[in-house]
């Protein structure tokens, strides 16, 4: 009986030291798509504002707005 509950016992602290790992290499994985995708946005931004100036292509300004947003949100 001991050492039945002594092995459920250590599945559940693995799964949940694994569980937490698991959290965290995804929680940096992340980060780290984020940091890609920043000076992406931040050029579509600019661009965006660029094309803004003239009054021919503010609705390719604004498309490139969206797309800069869209990338830092999803």
């Amino acid at each position: 009986m001991f050492t039945a509950l002594l092995i459920i016992g250590i599945i559940a602290i693995a799964g949940a030291v694994f569980g937490l790992a698991f959290r965290i290499t995804g929680a940096a994985l992340m980060a780290v798509l984020w940091i890609l995708k920043l000076p992406l946005a931040i050029v579509l931004w600019a661009l965006g504002a660029v094309c803004c100036c003239t009054i021919l292509l503010i609705p390719v300004g604004l498309i490139l707005f969206k797309t800069g947003s869209a990338l830092l949100i999803c």
